[in-house]
């Protein structure tokens, strides 16, 4: 399915510089910021879950790890509303390939995730200028229209293809 046949590709957040400092499960360091998302490509994909009882959020979750080997070059993480210990059971528990960022509230995400509509949610970010730059959200009305695992794939691709909304060309 092409991207965003059922998704929204929200213009809304677009150019948000990200800052943040979170605690993390199943990464080292323990503490995730902003800078630990840049990637040989410049190409980062953070995955903002709904909250730890969402079943769907686990089963993006999960398609996002199935397709973790597919991801070269990028650098991939979720965001889970709730406490560090709950995202190390979260991240054991699901056997997840990626960082798990645990930020409550979405207080650190907060310019991000007030302009998405519904949850689970992906950010498309640009790992390359003096911050890290959101470069495209994908969401939708209803929680199942986040893009599934092979959709990141195909986002990832796309991204490539046309490069950064700056005009400087992804790295392949």
């Amino acid at each position: 399915m092409p991207v965003g046949d059922h998704m929204n590709d929200s213009a809304h957040g677009v150019g948000q510089r990200l800052a943040f400092r979170v605690p993390t499960a199943g990464g080292d360091p323990e503490t995730y910021t902003a800078a630990d998302l840049s990637s040989p490509s410049g190409i980062a994909l953070l995955l903002f879950l709904r909250h730890h009882h969402c079943a769907l959020s686990r089963k993006r979750a999960r398609s996002l790890a199935a397709h973790a080997e597919e991801f070269d070059g990028v650098t991939v993480a979720a965001v889970l509303p709730d406490t560090a210990d709950r995202a190390n059971v979260w991240h054991r528990r699901y056997d997840l390939s990626f960082p798990l960022l645990a930020d409550p509230e979405f207080e650190q995400f907060e310019g991000v995730t007030e302009w998405v509509p519904q949850m689970p949610a992906v950010a498309r970010v640009d790992t390359r200028g003096e911050a890290p730059t959101v470069e495209q959200l994908y969401s939708g009305a209803r929680p199942q229209d986040c893009p599934t695992g092979e959709e990141m794939v195909d986002i990832v691709a796309e991204a490539r293809r046309e490069g950064p909304a700056t005009g400087r060309g992804f790295a392949d």
